[in-house]
C-alpha cells in the first residue's frame, strides 16, 4: 500500500535525523535544512509520524521518533520541547521558540495513544489499552489518566509470555478492554494481552550538538503468523546491538547475529546509509 511506502520513507534518512524528521525529502531540490517550511525538522510532525506508525504496527521506528522528542526537553530550556532544529545538524534554529507547546504535546500523545496504546470511551467507563513497551521494560505505570470525571491508575507487568495490566479508577466500576469498542460482559479492570513471539529494541540517544545523522532507522516491520521480517539501514559498515526478548520458544534468526539476549546486525561496506533485512521464525 503507499501508506506502507510513505511510513518507509519516513523511517529512513531521506526524511529522518537523529533527531527527529524533517518536514521535506533530503532528496528534493527545494530542500534547505534551516528553512522554515522546507527542510527544518519539526517535533511536531515528528510526534505525528510517531503515532502514524505506531498505529501501523511500526513500533521500533515509533519508538524511536517518541524517544527523539522525549529527548529534547535536555537540549535548550530543562522540560520544555523546542519548535524546530537544523535538517542537517543537531542544533535548534536561532528563531525557534524554545518551548514550544505543540512540540511537548507531541511527547505525551505519541506516549499514551502509542506507547502505551490508550484510547477512551468515557460514556462507557472503558478505558482500551494497546501497550507497546520496549523490549527491555519489564514494568510501567501511569497515574492519573483522566477518562470522563475519573483518573485512573494503570501497572502493567509481564507475566512469562503475557502483559498483565491492571487498573483502579476513582468513581464507577472500571473496564479495561483490548479495543475500543464496549465490552461484552461486565466490567473488569484487570487485563491480559498475549506478548509477541519476540520483542526488540533500537538503541537511543540524542546524538552530541552539531552531529549529522548516523544512527540506525528501522525501516520496515512485517509481521505474519511465525515470522518477522526487519529491514534495517545503518552507515556502511557499521555494527549494531539491538535489545531481544524472546517469548517464544525455538527462534531462528537469519541476517544477524542471535546472542543471549541481543542481536548483532553487521552492514555491508559502501558510502552512506546501506541496507540489511533481518529475518525471525519460530
Amino acid at each position: 500500500p503507499k501508506s506502507d511506502a510513505m511510513l518507509s520513507r519516513w523511517a529512513a534518512p531521506e526524511f529522518s535525523t537523529d533527531w527527529g524528521l524533517r518536514d521535506v525529502s533530503a532528496r528534493e531540490p527545494i530542500y534547505d535544512p534551516i528553512s522554515y517550511h522546507q527542510g527544518s525538522v519539526w517535533p511536531l510532525f515528528t510526534g505525528w509520524t510517531s503515532l502514524a506508525e505506531y498505529r501501523a504496527g511500526r513500533t521500533l521506528s515509533g519508538y524511536a521518533h517518541l524517544m527523539q522528542n522525549a529527548g529534547l526537553t535536555f537540549t535548550q530550556d530543562p522540560g520544555a520541547a523546542t519548535e524546530l532544529l537544523s535538517g542537517d545538524y543537531f542544533q535548534p534554529l536561532g528563531r525557534s521558540t524554545s518551548h514550544q507547546m505543540w512540540s511537548s504535546a507531541m511527547i505525551l500523545t505519541p506516549a499514551l495513544r502509542g506507547l502505551f496504546g490508550l484510547g477512551w470511551n468515557a460514556a462507557q467507563h472503558t478505558l482500551s489499552v494497546n501497550p507497546h513497551l520496549p523490549a527491555s521494560w519489564e514494568h510501567a505505570r501511569l497515574h492519573n489518566v483522566p477518562l470522563g470525571a475519573a483518573r485512573v491508575d494503570l501497572e502493567m507487568s509481564r507475566e512469562g509470555g503475557k502483559l498483565i495490566i491492571r487498573g483502579r479508577a476513582s468513581g464507577e466500576a472500571l473496564c479495561l478492554a483490548a479495543h475500543a469498542e464496549p465490552a461484552n460482559g461486565p466490567c473488569s479492570a484487570e487485563l491480559t494481552l498475549p506478548l509477541p513471539a519476540v520483542e526488540l529494541e533500537l538503541p537511543h540517544a540524542l546524538p552530541d550538538p552539531g552531529s549529522s545523522t548516523s544512527q540506525l532507522k528501522a525501516v520496515g516491520e512485517q509481521w505474519s503468523a511465525n515470522q518477522l521480517m526487519l529491514t534495517l539501514e545503518a552507515p556502511g559498515g557499521s555494527s549494531h546491538d539491538l535489545f531481544l526478548r524472546r517469548n517464544a520458544g525455538n527462534v531462528h534468526v537469519t541476517g544477524a547475529e542471535l546472542l543471549p539476549n541481543r542481536i548483532r546486525v553487521r552492514f555491508p561496506q559502501g558510502s552512506g546509509y546501506q541496507t540489511q533485512v533481518v529475518k525471525f521464525t519460530w
